[in-house]
């Protein structure tokens, strides 16, 4: 746009532009925008790089940003070559600045995102961005200026001098998986500040990974079948619940058929007394079945038919063996490598061993845990071609062994593949990926000295718990002691004991204080968001105890990050070895920690399970207040039931009503008594819709008629068997209308419903009742009838045949009368 104008006039727009850009748009967090890509020609300045062979294009996406914005978008192909592509913004003027915001969309699995940054001295530091999960969506980078991975040129001393001249977002293809591809890049943002605040113990805003003993996941690599008992004392001690073992198959069967587990009991046995668990290893090979290139290779693959036939008898026998003694299984170690499988891998071949062991193990022992692969590194290429040839409902986990000398949390990219290429296998369901061996020997990193047994120990503790963080099913560390003492073998310094003392290393203390100071038993498990991409940070939240800690780490040399935890009631903060961190300065419930990579993880101690002062909701809508020292006090202000309870009781002579309990927590009004199924009435009654019991057809002196009788002088008289057979129908089942209430002839008589009618009676009874009644004298009689809801009960008073009119008209007056009660 600007390529007319002098060379001075296009620095100068060049570098006013993004200030402009930043002033006129809305801050993104605390920190200044540079650009959503939205302003007109937002690509302004900014350009790509990319290694010999790799394609690149830098171009824009609308509709696709944050916010359905316009966004950048990094478009990359690796399949002509190359190793990495990038887009990057250089400054005519360096900018005083902490560091680099961004959002990032569609990481790529088994690639690495990269940031570089370039100082005033013209020095560039380059460092990874790890994940903490796998990306769906939107997620923000944050980065502060520090040292880095690697570094050249300007003053070559891995430390940032002064202000910011260029920063670049690059994509590194690693493994490959996906060999091109795209990210959307939006929301660039200048940090103007070092210091992030978080609470580390408020569970509400974190997110739960799991629930678990860790010990459960926590193993180490051992050398021994019979057991050592002060090795497994100290792995215990070091808060590992498992040891990873080879289990010899020549030594299980020494002869063709003749299996010998005696050893391996022995050790199962010991660790069983130390609540430890075993995993084992079925290698390698067996000089009684060996049809390899003679003389005998114990790593020679079983590649024949016979050979991994008399494998997987092996392995159906050690599953025959260990069945119900939760021992798991893994099928080879390192079939990838030509050192474990001579005389070079073959997928065919151990695709082969694996899928029949595996079935052979199922079929012995359903349930067992099994792993395959066990690849020496994260070998994606070698992990897809067996996968291709396996049935996927066979396995259980995929181990890998992701040794480096990076960081350890830059393996899960790589991981982050294997999980895409397991879930593609197996029609897009998981396949648990586990690390089962994995560790740092300081050989690596200059031999035994002090430095390097500090990061050795940094190392070792950071990749238990970033697994953790992670949600590793399992991650074992390799291994426990020492295997020699040359300082220039690697092999011999990968422990976390000396190998004749059985000393501890910083590493062992390390790991240790880790076991020491978290929770014991259960813990509920959550991810801290620190606000800075390379801050990492985990709660511990005991669920038998009041017991919560937190621990946060810093992944990068040479940066210092100022963390403001917010966490009223902490007790103290702790280094990586157990002692108290000094430089901790609190006030007002706010404890300021600076945190760099070399200070190792902090544990943040405090003696309960929540944050003081804060108050929360309980039973019956109560509220409870956690105290200074961490524990929730009493419910307070309870109501007298909790929402959604209901009550109920009876009422009247046979029945119950209702009442449900309010949003305040407090009981409503009773409702309606109605008939309780449950509660019964005397002879000849029922229970009225009001709860009352009243008779089925004439109440004499307090008692109940029959059907047919009448009551004559305070005497029921009539049929009493024609009542009784009456009564036995069930309600439901009477004729029509003879539900009701009726009166055989009798004056007085009680009738249901608004009708008077004589069920089951003729003219010539009612002549022969009234008849009768002139006979009598007239008494001042009065049937007491009960006035139910459903229906009313109306009396009269004996008279002549000359008042048979007068009581009619009274009667139906008074069943007019209790009709319009009951409407009203």
């Amino acid at each position: 746009m600007f390529d007319h104008l002098p060379r001075f006039l296009n620095m100068i727009i060049s570098t006013l532009f993004p200030i402009v850009a930043a002033l006129s748009s809305p801050a993104v967090r605390a920190d200044d925008l540079f650009t959503d890509f939205e302003s007109n020609n937002p690509l302004f300045g900014w350009k790509t790089m990319n290694a010999s062979g790799a394609d690149v294009n830098l171009g824009l996406a609308s509709g696709q940003g944050r916010n359905n914005s316009t966004c950048a978008k990094l478009t990359f192909d690796f399949t002509g070559g190359g190793s990495y592509v990038g887009m990057g913004y250089k400054f005519y003027l360096a900018k005083q600045v902490e560091g680099i915001s961004f959002w990032l969309k569609h990481y790529p699995a088994g690639s690495e995102v990269l940031v570089r940054l370039g100082d005033s001295t013209g020095q560039t530091i380059q460092f990874g961005v790890p994940i903490k999960t796998m990306p769906n969506g939107w997620t923000h980078y944050r980065v502060l200026t520090g040292g880095g991975e690697s570094y050249w040129d300007g003053a070559n001393d891995n430390r940032f001098h002064g202000g910011l001249k260029e920063f670049w977002i690059l994509v590194d293809k690693r493994s490959g998986f996906h060999r091109s591809g795209s990210i959307m890049i939006d929301d660039v943002a200048f940090i103007k500040s070092r210091a992030v605040e978080f609470d580390p113990f408020d569970q509400g805003s974190m997110k739960q990974v799991f629930e678990d003993d860790p010990r459960n996941r926590l193993g180490v690599n051992v050398h021994f079948a019979a057991p050592e008992n002060n090795q497994l004392d100290l792995a215990s001690q070091a808060g590992f619940g498992f040891i990873r073992m080879d289990m010899f198959w020549q030594a299980v069967e020494p002869s063709p058929g003749h299996f010998n587990f005696t050893a391996y009991d022995k050790l199962v046995a010991a660790l069983a007394s130390r609540s430890m668990k075993a995993f084992l290893i079925l290698d390698y090979g067996n000089p009684s079945y060996y049809d390899g290139p003679q003389p005998y290779e114990d790593h020679f693959g079983p590649a024949s038919s016979s050979y991994r036939s008399a494998y997987v008898s092996y392995a159906a026998a050690a599953a025959r063996h260990f069945k119900g003694k939760d021992v798991t299984l893994e099928v080879w170690n390192e079939p990838n490598i030509a050192f474990f499988w001579e005389p070079g891998p073959n997928t065919d071949a151990y695709a082969a061993l694996a899928s029949q062991a595996l079935a052979a193990i199922a079929k012995e022992a359903p349930g067992m845990h099994t792993a395959v692969f066990a690849t020496s590194m994260v070998d994606l290429t070698f992990i897809q071609a067996v996968l291709s040839k396996l049935d996927p409902s066979l396995l259980d986990w995929i181990s890998v062994h992701p040794y480096r000398v990076s960081l350890p949390e830059s393996f899960y990219e790589e991981v982050a593949a294997v999980e895409e290429a397991a879930r593609d296998s197996n029609s897009g369901t998981d396949i648990p990926v586990i690390s089962s061996e994995w560790g740092y020997t300081t050989t690596s990193f200059g031999g035994n000295t002090e430095q390097s047994l500090q990061l050795q120990a940094r190392y070792a503790v950071r990749e238990l718990l970033y697994n953790l963080m992670v949600n590793r099913l399992k991650v074992v560390w390799y291994d426990l002691v020492n295997d020699g003492n040359d300082p220039q073998n690697g092999e011999h310094n990968f422990g976390l004991l000396w190998h004749d003392t059985l000393e501890p290393k910083p590493a062992y203390l390390a790991v240790k204080t880790f076991a020491d100071l978290r929770p014991a038993g259960t813990c509920r498990v959550y991810r801290i968001d620190s606000g800075l991409s390379h801050v990492f940070g985990m709660l511990m939240s005991g669920t038998n105890s009041d017991v919560s800690t937190a621990v946060i780490w810093e992944t990068r040399p040479n940066t210092q990050s100022t963390v403001n935890v917010q966490a009223p009631g902490v007790t103290a903060f702790y280094d990586m070895y157990g002692n108290q961190v000094q430089d901790v300065t609190c006030r007002d419930n706010t404890c300021a920690l600076t945190l760099t990579e070399d200070m190792g993880p902090v544990y943040i101690k405090r003696n309960g399970g929540c944050t003081p002062g804060k108050t929360e909701s309980c039973e019956k809508c109560g509220t409870r207040t956690c105290n200074s020292e961490g524990h929730f006090g009493p419910c307070l202000g309870k109501g007298t039931c909790s929402p959604d309870d209901t009550g109920n009781e009876k009422c009247g002579d046979c029945g119950f009503h209702e009442r449900s309990c309010k949003d305040d927590c407090t009981w409503g009004e009773w409702n309606k008594c109605s008939p309780d199924p449950a509660t019964s009435c005397g002879s000849n009654q029922t229970c009225d819709d009001g709860g009352m019991c009243i008779c089925l057809y004439k109440e004499c002196s307090g008692e109940c008629c029959n059907k047919g009788e009448n009551c004559i002088q305070g005497v029921c008289t009539g049929s009493e068997q024609d009542g009784a057979e009456y009564e036995s129908l069930p309600e439901k089942n009477r004729p029509e209308g003879e539900n009701e209430l009726a009166s055989e002839g009798d004056a007085d008589a009680g009738y249901r419903d608004d009708a008077a009618h004589v069920p089951d009676s003729d003219p010539g009874d009612l002549q022969d009742n009234m008849d009768m009644q002139e006979q009598e004298p007239a008494e001042s009689k009065t049937d007491n009838h009960r006035n139910g809801s459903s229906g009313c009960g109306c009396s009269g008073t004996p008279g002549t045949k000359k008042g048979l009119l007068d009581v009619l008209f009274l009667f139906a007056l008074g069943c007019l009368i209790c009709k319009m009660n009951r409407i009203l």
